[in-house]
């Protein structure tokens, strides 16, 4: 770990410098002994500060311990560690700096803030752990750099820092909102339909779960000959039931070529939707998920509805910048490919796309997508104002992202 350490004279203690040469040359032009003295009693404190900000920082060791993840709006708390290792010693009033920048999809540091932590007193040998928190308004990848620390104790007059230099990574997922109860009667009625189509279809498999002892009224086709073979009794396969319907959710994060701050709104509204939708589908389990986020990046992501799924989602949808191309036809085009049929398909866009605009860009597509995929279409449309029908927003931060 690399330390870069400098010692300043502040504005305060070269005001004070100026003072003892002031007195000085008097005591030298008009060769007056008292005003020497004096000149000799002024450049005291301003040594004693010296050595004392140089003895403050030496031995102190940092450890910062940072979330992995929180969402946007949300209160971080920053953990450090602080520790005097030297032998003898006690570090008085001294300061930790830590800076946290926001970096833009090409890795550069689009905005930066810095956070301060006041140790007033460090024995020699001893550890103490401080917190610091704030808020991070806008989703995106950070960057916490390098720790500096600072001593000007006791005069203020000098000021010695320290670089620390160890560097953190934190995503911000985006904002979470509520989804309504007519969105939860929606898919309660949609799931009731299909648990009563399983029925008189007869019941269907899922993924494979186990071996177990054959009962009457199993098929045959589930006996595991092997298995029964070795332990001279029929085994059968036992598979987990997948009773809800698997969601595909489409996200576009289109803008114009001249975005105004409302049009910028609406896309933060998308895909804080988004992320609402997709924590909801994951806290229900039993289904897969499917999002394909069409950013400036383009992303799809497949997978069962688990944790897993979830804290990949809002990754990608943390890291989604708003395009101005329009590939909603590349996602409807993967979506009817990879859909199941009675598959929920929920599209959420900043502009307006009606059912009718769907349809035929996903005919135009020349995939021809499962039986009945169309009847379950939800567009939602984050400009509309029957929005709020189906989702409460989460209040927007102060800072939209530039165009």
């Amino acid at each position: 770990m690399k330390r870069q350490q400098n010692t300043v004279v502040r504005p305060v203690g070269w005001a004070y410098l100026i003072l003892i040469g002031f007195t000085f040359a008097a005591a030298m032009l008009r060769d007056i002994n008292l005003l020497m003295i004096v000149c000799c009693f002024m450049a005291g404190p301003f040594l004693l500060n010296w050595q004392t900000v140089l003895l403050t920082l030496r031995g102190i060791e940092v450890r910062r311990l940072v979330p992995h993840t929180v969402c946007a709006g949300d209160p971080l708390v920053v953990e450090l560690t602080v520790s005097n290792t030297r032998r003898r010693g006690t570090s008085w009033c001294f300061t930790v700096h830590d800076m946290i920048a926001r970096l833009g999809d090409d890795g550069r540091v689009e905005e930066a803030q810095t956070a301060s932590v006041l140790i007033p007193r460090l024995a020699a040998g001893d550890t103490t752990t401080v917190h610091y928190q704030g808020r991070l308004a806008r989703r995106g990848r950070y960057r916490l750099g390098s720790l500096r620390l600072a001593a000007a104790f006791p005069l203020g007059l000098v000021q010695r820092n320290r670089l620390i230099t160890q560097h953190d990574t934190l995503i911000v997922y985006p904002q979470l909102g509520h989804l309504t109860r007519r969105w939860d009667t929606l898919f309660r009625e949609a799931d009731q339909g299909a648990q009563h189509v399983h029925r008189r279809h007869g019941w269907q498999q899922g993924d494979f779960h186990s071996l177990r002892d054959w009962r009457h009224g199993d098929s045959t086709r589930w006996i595991h000959w092997r298995t029964s073979a070795r332990k001279q009794q029929l085994m059968v396969r036992q598979f987990e039931q997948q009773a809800n319907q698997d969601f595909v959710v489409l996200v576009s994060l289109l803008r114009p070529q001249r975005a105004s701050r409302v049009d910028l709104e609406r896309v933060e509204t998308a895909v804080s939707l988004a992320a609402t939708i997709a924590a909801d589908v994951c806290q229900r389990g039993g289904c897969r998920c499917k999002l394909g986020i069409g950013a400036r990046r383009p992303s799809w992501l497949d997978g069962p509805a688990s944790t897993g799924l979830y804290d990949e989602a809002m990754r990608r949808l943390a890291m989604a910048e708003s395009t101005v191309d329009d590939v909603l036809d590349e996602l409807i085009a993967q979506a009817a490919a990879a859909s199941t049929p009675g598959a929920h398909v929920i599209l959420v866009t900043p502009q307006p796309v009606d059912a009718d605009d769907f349809h035929r860009r996903a005919a135009a597509a020349g995939v021809a997508p499962p039986v009945g995929w169309a009847n379950r279409l939800l567009i939602l449309d984050t400009s509309s104002d029957g929005l709020d029908e189906f989702f409460a927003a989460p209040d927007l931060p102060s800072e939209v992202p530039s165009p």
